[in-house]
């Protein structure tokens, strides 16, 4: 993959899908573990629900669970908690070297296991014999690739998404990047080395590197000396480790994954970013971007690791295609800088936004496609319509505030009422009036001042100003909708309006030189239907 360039696949893996997955694939680890920390054999579990079914098994084998491995994985677990979360943070104020208090578990859990002979006394699982020294090297049995090809491709796939992902998270939360393509590279090279022995597929330990991590690993030294550990442990310490009840290595594992767990608390940081209620309708759900961490951790909690995997970055894919499909047209205001410079903003966000006489200028955010162009022909066919004009001015609202005399209602209109003191109420919504109604008689003077006439809103649409600065890129489809909206302002010329603009110049390099245009245009408008100017072309 590395030598096709094919690390750019990696990008359609957003943070979300990775740490859905990682979460997922923690919750496979954890589980896992649970049947040796109780002393429970149990049957290898593939495919979907694995885990309900591991862990209904687990359930109805609980009666015959070990004793004697269930309370030394209780008090193992408490201690390596109470170590490595209350006792190491106090040591750093003293030492930059972190204590290693797995290694410490499991010496302590050899020595308790020889002395007290656990195996036999107390029928606990141990490592067993390791066999010393290293296999020959021999070359793989080519014969076997048709048979394999499949679930090599699926362990292949897997490898590489975990290593991307345990990479892209530590670099996210150290503030580094990584060179994907490297990765790939040196994936490769390992798995064709260890190709020649009889071992395990290469691959990102995903426990491992919690426990580096925590531990404060900065460089792949780190690796250097672990790996000479292990070396020294098949040559020569197996013999001592062989009797290492298995439940210690559960308990070391499950308190590292206690840092992958505390990923679940982005829940309540990208959730407050879509403004929808945690148990809202699917609809809803769809529109954040929680429901793609939430979804990937389901699929990969519910069907397996690969699966979840692609499945959550399908879901994001369609979620990219669902939020393009929903752009919406934005109805923009014109605004003043003091330097002097002017900018359009949305109107329904900006109060100092204000309206450009028979001028609707729109803002559409996104490519335009043939997946979006019916909406955007739509939106656009209703900024034409006469009751889009006071669209702002007819939101619904149930909420009402009390207004006195000579207080400023924001944004639409001011109400200057010194000769009556009297108290009004209005209904609002997102900071547009909708209505306002006295509480006593007034004179005609004072309705007047309070008639929707006087409020600063959009007058009659004559002029339409499309913002397509944001449009990426358009397709054939896109380019046919834009041509059936002109097409419409051309009917609606021949057949309404007299002084339209003409359509032969309709594309601006700005919005302020669509506006200057139509502003000009207007100005030679208006001197045609003079009555000068009438007489003097007779």
């Amino acid at each position: 993959m590395a030598l096709l360039r094919l690390d750019f696949l990696t990008g359609y893996m957003s943070d979300q899908v990775i740490k859905g997955f990682t979460t997922g694939a923690a919750v496979h680890v954890f589980v896992a573990q649970l049947n040796k920390i109780f002393g429970i054999s149990l049957p290898r579990y593939s495919g979907f629900g694995r885990l309900f079914r591991m862990a209904h098994d687990l359930v109805v084998q609980l009666p015959n669970a070990n004793i004697a491995t269930t309370i030394t994985s209780i008090v193992t677990i408490i201690l390596l908690y109470i170590c490595k979360n209350q006792i190491a943070p106090r040591l750093k104020k003293f030492t930059k070297i972190p204590l290693p208090f797995d290694l410490f578990a499991i010496l302590i859990g050899t020595l308790l296991s020889y002395m007290l002979n656990m195996e036999s006394k107390f029928k606990m699982n141990v490592v067993g014999e390791i066999p010393l020294g290293l296999p020959a090297p021999s070359l793989p049995k080519f014969h076997l690739l048709p048979y394999v090809f499949g679930d090599a491709v699926a362990i292949a796939i897997i490898v590489l998404a975990v290593t991307v992902s345990m990479g892209s998270l530590f670099a996210t939360k150290h503030g580094y990047t990584i060179d994907v393509r490297q990765e790939f590279y040196a994936m490769g090279i390992t798995e064709c080395v260890t190709s020649l022995f009889p071992c395990f597929t290469s691959s990102t330990a995903l426990i491992r590197s919690v426990i580096y991590e925590a531990a404060g690993t900065k460089t792949q030294l780190a690796t250097v000396f672990s790996s000479l550990l292990m070396l020294l442990v098949i040559f020569v310490l197996g013999t001592f480790v062989s009797v290492l009840p298995v439940c210690f290595l559960s308990c070391i594992i499950l308190v590292a994954l206690q840092r992958m767990f505390t990923q679940l608390s982005d829940l309540s940081h990208l959730w407050p970013i879509s403004k929808v209620d945690f148990v809202s309708l699917l609809y809803s759900l769809l529109r954040t971007i929680t429901a793609i961490w939430l979804f990937t951790f389901i699929a990969t909690v519910v069907y397996d690791v690969i699966q979840g995997l692609v499945i959550g970055i399908v879901f994001a894919l369609f979620m990219i295609i669902f939020r393009t499909q929903r752009l919406e047209v934005t109805k923009l205001g014109r605004m003043s800088h003091l330097e002097g410079s002017v900018y359009y903003r949305p109107l329904q966000r900006y109060r100092d936004a204000s309206y450009v006489e028979n001028v609707c200028c729109a803002h559409f955010g996104g490519p335009l496609v043939y997946f979006n162009v019916a909406i955007f022909k739509q939106k656009c066919f209703d900024l034409l319509r006469p009751s889009s004009q006071h669209h702002l001015l007819s939101k619904k609202s149930d909420s009402s505030e009390s207004v006195t005399a000579g207080q400023k209602i924001e944004p639409f209109c001011h109400v200057n009422l010194e000769a009556h003191q009297k108290t009004y109420k209005r209904n609002v919504s997102n900071a547009t009036v909708r209505s306002i109604r006295l509480d006593a008689n007034v004179d005609d003077d004072q309705k007047k001042i309070l008639t929707l006439d006087s409020f600063k809103g959009p007058s009659e649409v004559k002029y339409i100003v499309l913002d397509l600065s944001s449009v990426s890129f358009i397709d054939v489809m896109g380019s046919t909708a834009l041509k059936d909206v002109m097409s419409l302002l051309e009917f609606i010329k021949r057949c309404e309006f007299d002084d339209a603009l003409p359509l032969d110049g309709a594309f601006y390099p700005s919005m302020e030189d669509a506006v200057h245009a139509i502003s000009l245009f207007k100005g030679y408008a208006a001197e045609r239907c003079q009555p000068d100017a009438l007489s003097a072309t007779k």
